[in-house]
């Protein structure tokens, strides 16, 4: 077999079959999805807005959720750790502080039920965002 007409030798033609192909298969694909045109694009903003959107939430409960944890094991507060996270959770927490009734795991801690409900809190609005994106970036599809 003769290196030049082996498998792998391809035609000057190929390239434009290949290219062809894949853009009917899109075509058919934005066909198919009732989209047109831009809506794609709308579509994918929509969903690059949601995950910014989860981004910050994802942080705030990592916060509060590590500052639970500090709570519950009775970390000392003199460390340079538990004083970063205290303060980076204190104004999370803190508008939740006389909601409900604290109770608080060591002594001289912060209380755990506000947190807790800070949390709740946060997942609610989280919830809620993440469906009106959810209503508003759907497009009606016409069948």
């Amino acid at each position: 077999m003769d290196v030049k007409t082996g498998v792998g030798a391809m035609s000057p033609r190929r390239p434009r079959v290949v290219v062809k192909t894949l853009t009917d298969l899109r075509e058919r694909a934005v066909r198919g999805s009732g989209l047109k045109g831009r809506e794609p694009r709308r579509d994918r903003l929509t969903a690059w807005a949601v995950r910014a959107i989860h981004v910050p939430f994802v942080v705030v409960y990592t916060v509060l959720g590590i500052r639970v944890l500090q709570v519950v094991f009775g970390v000392r507060g003199d460390t340079g750790f538990v004083h970063f996270i205290d303060v980076l959770a204190k104004p999370l927490y803190s508008p939740f502080l006389g909601v409900l009734g604290s109770f608080a795991v060591a002594e001289a801690g912060p209380p755990l039920r506000p947190i807790l409900f800070a949390i709740l809190s946060f997942a609610v609005v989280h919830g809620l965002v993440r469906e009106l994106f959810r209503v508003f970036g759907q497009r009606r599809r016409h069948s």
